[in-house]
C-alpha cells in the first residue's frame, strides 16, 4: 500500500513532495508565532528605553528576521526535495538572490536610522548640524548600496562580475568626463555642507545676487533674491567664489550723511549733533558705539557723519530701528527750524 510513495515523478519520490509540504505546513506558522513572540519581546523592551532609536530598530529587526525565516523554508523545502541540472543552478540563484535582497534591505532601513538619528541632531540647537548635509550623505549611501548590492549579488548568482566591474570602470571614466560639470557640482555640495559658509534659510551675497537660501541641492543652491526672484547658482562656482553671509553679521551697519545749509550756526550744529546722538541713544537697538561728528564743509553744505549699528542679524528688523532714527532726526530738525540742504549753486552776476 506504501509502495506509491516511492514512484517518481520527475525522476522523485512522492514522498519527498509530501515531506516538503509537511514541512511548509510545519514551519509557516511556526514562523508566525516566532515572529510573534519576537516582535512582542522586543517592543516591550524598546518602550522601556526613552530613546526611539531602539523602536525604530526593532521595526527594521522583524521584517528582516521575518525573510530570514522565510528564506530558511525555503531552503529546507528543496534540501527534501533534491534537485539536478538547471533546476539545482536555479535554486541556487534564488537563494543567492533572495539572501542578497534582504541584506541590502536592512542595511537600507539602517540607513533610515542613521538618517533620524543626524536629523534630531540637525535639529538641536546646541549642536551645529546641517539636516541639508544629512539628505546629502543619505543619498550617497543609498546610491552606493544600490550599486554595490547589485555587483555582489550578481557575483553571488554566479555572473562573471571582472567584465561588469571592469567595465564600469572604463563606462565611470567616459561617464566622469562627459559630466564633469554634474560631478564638480555635487562635490561642490558636499564641500558647502561640511564647510557650511552658509545655512539654510541664511541671507547671503554671492554670484552677484542677494536673498534668503533656500535650498542646497546636489547641483546647485536656490537663492530667493529680494526681487522674488529663485536663482539657481551651480555649488562648483559657490565654492570658488567670495561669500559674503550677511545672516552670521552681529550687528548691521548704517552709514549716511546729514547735510544741512550753511546758514546754520555753529550754535545750532552743535545742539544738532546732541540731539542725533540722544535719539541714537534711546532707539532700541542701536548699540551704543554710535559716531555723529561734523565731517567737513561740503560744496553746498554742512555734512554731519552719522554712523550706528543695530543689534540684530534680522535684515528688516534693522531697517525699522533705522526707520525710527530717520523721523525722529526729521522731527527734531523741524522742531528746531534745522534746514536740510540740497544741492544749488549762486551765480553772482557784476554790471560791467
Amino acid at each position: 500500500m506504501k509502495e506509491w510513495l516511492f514512484h517518481e515523478w520527475m525522476h522523485i519520490e512522492f514522498w519527498r513532495f509530501l515531506g516538503a509540504g509537511a514541512m511548509i505546513l510545519l514551519l509557516w506558522p511556526m514562523n508566525r508565532f516566532i515572529l510573534f513572540l519576537f516582535g512582542k519581546k522586543a517592543r516591550q523592551l524598546a518602550q522601556q528605553t526613552k530613546s526611539e532609536y531602539d523602536d525604530r530598530l526593532v521595526e527594521v529587526l522583524i521584517p528582516v528576521l521575518r525573510n530570514i525565516l522565510y528564506i530558511l523554508v525555503y531552503y529546507i523545502v528543496f534540501q527534501i526535495i533534491p534537485l539536478h541540472g538547471k533546476a539545482e543552478r536555479y535554486f541556487t540563484l534564488v537563494l543567492h538572490l533572495l539572501i542578497g535582497l534582504n541584506i541590502a534591505f536592512f542595511v537600507w532601513r539602517l540607513i533610515d536610522i542613521v538618517t533620524f538619528y543626524l536629523l534630531s541632531l540637525a535639529n538641536d540647537p546646541e549642536i551645529d548640524f546641517d539636516e541639508q548635509f544629512v539628505y546629502a550623505v543619505s543619498k550617497i549611501l543609498r546610491f552606493l548600496l544600490v550599486i554595490i548590492s547589485a555587483v555582489v549579488i550578481a557575483g553571488n548568482m554566479g555572473y562573471n562580475v571582472s567584465g561588469l566591474i571592469a567595465g564600469l570602470g572604463i563606462g565611470g571614466l567616459a561617464v566622469a568626463l562627459a559630466a564633469q560639470d554634474t560631478l564638480a557640482n555635487i562635490f561642490g555640495s558636499i564641500t558647502l555642507l561640511a564647510d557650511k559658509p552658509f545655512k539654510y534659510k541664511q541671507f547671503i551675497r554671492a554670484s552677484g545676487y542677494q536673498g534668503t537660501v533656500e535650498k542646497i541641492g546636489l547641483r546647485s543652491t536656490r537663492i530667493r533674491t529680494l526681487e522674488g526672484f529663485l536663482v539657481s547658482v551651480p555649488n562648483k562656482n559657490l565654492t570658488n567664489m567670495p561669500i559674503e553671509n550677511i545672516s552670521e553679521r552681529p550687528n548691521i551697519r548704517f552709514l549716511s550723511t546729514l547735510q544741512v545749509t550753511y546758514e546754520t550756526s555753529s550754535e545750532q550744529l552743535r545742539l544738532v549733533i546732541e540731539t542725533v546722538k540722544t535719539i541714537l541713544q534711546n532707539t532700541p537697538l542701536v548699540q551704543p558705539d554710535y559716531r555723529v561728528h561734523f565731517k567737513e564743509f561740503g560744496s553746498f553744505s554742512l555734512d554731519i557723519l552719522l554712523l550706528y549699528w543695530v543689534a540684530t542679524q534680522d535684515y528688516w528688523a534693522a531697517i525699522e530701528a533705522s526707520e525710527k532714527v530717520n523721523f525722529a532726526i526729521k522731527t527734531a530738525f523741524e522742531e528746531k527750524g534745522i534746514v536740510f540742504a540740497y544741492p544749488t549753486q549762486t551765480i553772482k552776476m557784476e554790471k560791467v
